[in-house]
């Protein structure tokens, strides 16, 4: 997904964006919550088959970074803390759309997902997608954009994944390369 997403962005941007996996996690849903920052820009999308919601959430260095680069700028970080404006909503929604698009060519190897947004909120407070207590697994990635970084992170409920634990294991990633290699 990194590789997929950060040429994306290159090509929408017009310039070198480096997309890196920063972490994989298991934590509870409220310490994922309580890590956001509020006001974000944070997304729910479902993920069929997987049965769950799942969120994606920009963090605030990154989003501003982005909307500036895509309206010409240099891809500076704003100063102040506030929410998107209906335009750069707008803009950000288009290219949320492209990175569901990446992230369904980066599972269709595990499984075939069609990815379809939700919601959007700009307080993570308010976003329930499972209970406080519940596991979930959370993955971070560095995006390098000019002198600016901020964080991407996708989070997946661990009740949706489930039924595909056992397609995720090195194991049949390995199994699965070797049967690609024979054909």
């Amino acid at each position: 997904f990194a590789g997929h997403f950060g040429s994306m962005l290159s090509a929408v941007l017009r310039s070198i964006v480096d997309v890196d996996l920063v972490s994989v996690d298991q934590i509870t849903y409220s310490e994922f919550i309580m890590s956001l920052v509020s006001p974000s820009c944070t997304y729910t999308f479902s993920s069929r088959p997987l049965d769950a919601a799942c969120l994606v959430d920009f963090n605030p260095t990154l989003t501003f970074s982005l909307i500036d680069r895509m309206f010409g700028g240099h891809g500076k970080i704003l100063e102040t803390e506030r929410e998107l404006t209906g335009i750069e909503r707008s803009v950000m929604g288009r290219l949320v759309d492209r990175m569901y698009r990446e992230l369904e060519k980066s599972w269709e190897h595990i499984v075939k997902v069609g990815i379809e947004q939700i919601s959007f909120e700009t307080n993570p407070q308010f976003i329930q997608i499972v209970p406080p207590g519940e596991t979930v697994v959370v993955i971070s990635f560095q995006v390098k954009l000019f002198q600016s970084t901020g964080l991407l992170t996708i989070c997946y409920p661990y009740v949706s994944l489930e039924p595909i634990i056992t397609k995720l294991s090195a194991q049949n990633w390995i199994d699965a390369t070797k049967r690609k290699n024979v054909d």
